[in-house]
């Protein structure tokens, strides 16, 4: 795995990288849920890598190890300056493939020439715009923790319980590592989401005509929505076991299925 700093008009993003890059005609570009970082897709990286596929992700700025926005990003604007610093990194046409937020933010670089082709894991397509407030506006808020510390042990049950109780500690750790990362205002991603219309950002991305590939977990929430995203998509989506954490739950399983996409469409 090798990092990458690149500079932006809106600070540095933080980049990983598996396989060589600089060579690739065909390259994977990992968006990531919030708030986590790249880190959570660095276990299917190495499992393609293997495979001979190439990949790179970034950490969104304001979590992993990118800088903090100076300015409040839009999607699209944010979408930009990833692909733009991800141009420095090779020249590699991209599959963008996105996680919950990141599948938002991946559908909106699909109208980008330089991608290719689109898988979204876990499109959060909330029915209504109360719904949507519920899943996203409702969870907004932030961070204080008290001198003893219980909020914090709240959080690490919070998210312990989200997470196959196999997984790891490792990779359980590194969740809350990153959550804590993003700081108090943890959840500037969801503030762009909230101004998204994430029906419309489907749609634009399906009118490319590009492939598009829509997975779900079978045991995460939003895997409700999947009759909504497979009609608009047009095709019935690809089932994997897991959670909302299943890129590091079954993070093999998730690469079988991102390598089978780049396989059909190469």
């Amino acid at each position: 795995m090798i990092r990458h700093l690149v500079g932006t008009a809106e600070g540095d993003l933080h980049f990983r990288s598996a396989g060589d890059l600089f060579a690739a005609d065909q390259a994977v570009m990992f968006f990531h849920q919030s708030p986590s970082s790249s880190r959570m897709w660095t276990p299917v990286m190495e499992a393609l890598e293997e495979r001979g596929v190439c990949s790179v992700a970034a950490d969104m700025f304001d979590y992993g190890m990118s800088d903090q926005q100076t300015s409040q990003l839009t999607v699209e604007d944010h979408v930009g300056l990833l692909l733009g610093a991800a141009r420095r990194l090779t020249e590699a046409r991209l599959i963008a493939v996105g996680h919950h937020t990141g599948a938002v933010f991946a559908a909106t670089a699909a109208v980008h020439e330089m991608v290719s082709a689109l898988m979204v894991v876990g499109y959060p397509l909330y029915p209504t715009w109360r719904d949507k407030y519920e899943r996203l506006g409702g969870r907004i808020g932030p961070d204080r923790f008290s001198d003893d510390g219980a909020e914090l042990a709240e959080l690490w049950a919070k998210l312990n319980a989200s997470i196959e109780p196999d997984t790891g500690f490792q990779a359980r750790y590194d969740i809350l590592v990153d959550r804590l990362a993003a700081g108090p205002l943890w959840f500037t991603a969801y503030a762009a989401l909230m101004q998204t219309d994430l029906d419309a950002a489907l749609v634009d991305a399906i009118a490319t005509g590009k492939p598009i590939r829509a997975v779900f977990a079978r045991d995460d929430a939003i895997s409700r929505v999947e009759p909504s995203v497979s009609e608009m998509v047009g095709s019935d989506s690809v089932w994997v076991e897991g959670g909302p954490w299943v890129t590091v739950e079954h993070p093999k399983r998730v690469a079988d299925v991102v390598a089978g996409f780049v396989e059909e469409i190469t």
